[in-house]
């Protein structure tokens, strides 16, 4: 029976695998000692697979079965006839990622513009405090914040507040919206690991990541309604598998609603090409690339299997040595730290 890669409730994914690797910290076995105790099986490939289906990886067969069901044409109906519902942002939210996204924004503007939303001020003070930011002196403002982090990691706290707050929500898909955050923040941090490889951008990419699905809970919410309306009890395999189809391009559809960069709603619209011919070329190689390790790194066996992307053609489009996707691979506890930083 595959291995389930969340644990049942509530707890967070990132806590439990953090919890998980202390509670199995064990002290060395005697090597008279002849009896040991049963290691755990490696995932299977169904496991890998089931994985995959969560994390809006559509496997052509998957596609082939469900473009046929009532749910997915009427789905892809409502997005053609952009009947699709469209979440408006708020003008504060609008305004802090607005400022997070461009890359001339001082540290005044965001300062003035985050103290006007005094929850969001506490949560990336919190997040700023965090074990994986903080020091032996406490931060206890945005300046304060701004000058011990440097304006782009608080841009890019900001924004991941934001996304866990405010956005990636879907009534009746709780458990889906919490793994689409997981997902974000972990591909965030292998996207960073991964540009500071190839000399690229390393906040854009990182800003890139956390946006690349926020397709995700717009259709979801969409799936909720839509079953509501047609009576039926719709398969579970049939809404991912239909949300996985078109979140990308709802995704790109609803950054260019917001007002975000072009470079973001390009690399939304294509980061899952394996060659994707597009002006931000770099970009959407480097998301599409921590997208697949971020799917490993939510894998609880994840250190004991190979990570994906080993013969990814984006690896040698962007010129990544064996050396360095090794030493990419090698930061998934810091990544993990990274992601966890925001729910700690």
């Amino acid at each position: 029976m595959p291995l389930d890669p969340r644990p049942a409730g509530d707890v967070n994914v990132l806590d439990w695998l953090l919890n998980r690797k202390q509670a199995h910290t064990r002290a060395p076995e005697p090597e008279a000692q002849e009896a040991q105790e049963p290691q755990p099986a490696l995932p299977t490939r169904s496991f890998e697979r089931k994985a995959d289906r969560l994390f809006f990886k559509v496997q052509p067969e998957d596609l082939v079965r469900v473009q046929d069901h009532p749910f997915y044409k009427r789905m892809h109906a409502k997005i053609e006839s952009g009947e699709l519902t469209m979440p408006l942002m708020a003008d504060s939210a609008g305004e802090v990622l607005a400022l997070c996204s461009d890359p001339q924004a001082d540290a005044f503007a965001l300062s003035r513009t985050l103290l006007r939303d005094q929850s969001m001020t506490a949560h990336v003070l919190r997040v700023a405090n965090s074990a994986h930011y903080g020091s032996e002196k406490r931060v206890t403002s945005l300046n304060q914040a701004i000058v011990r982090l440097g304006l782009n990691k608080i841009k890019e706290i900001a924004v991941g507040v934001l996304l866990r707050e405010r956005i990636i929500s879907a009534p009746g898909h709780e458990h889906e919206a919490r793994l689409m955050w997981d997902h974000a923040a972990l591909s965030a941090g292998f996207s960073r690991e991964i540009a500071q490889r190839v000399n690229a951008d390393a906040d854009m990419a990182s800003l890139c990541a956390l946006l690349h699905d926020i397709g995700g809970p717009v259709l979801f919410q969409a799936a909720h309604d839509l079953t509501k309306s047609m009576h039926a009890e719709i398969p579970p395999e049939v809404v991912r598998t239909t949300c996985s189809a078109f979140h990308a391009r709802v995704g790109s559809e609803l950054a260019k609603r917001w007002n975000l960069p072009d470079e973001i709603v390009r690399v939304i619209a294509c980061y899952r090409d394996r060659e994707p011919a597009t002006e931000r070329r770099r970009s959407a190689q480097i998301v599409g690339l921590a997208d697949l390790l971020a799917g490993w790194a939510l894998d609880p066996w994840a250190a004991q299997s190979n990570a994906p992307g080993a013969d990814d053609p984006r690896r040698a489009a962007l010129s990544i040595s064996d050396g360095d996707w090794s030493a990419i691979v090698a930061s998934l506890p810091r990544v993990r730290a990274g992601a966890m930083a925001y729910v700690e």
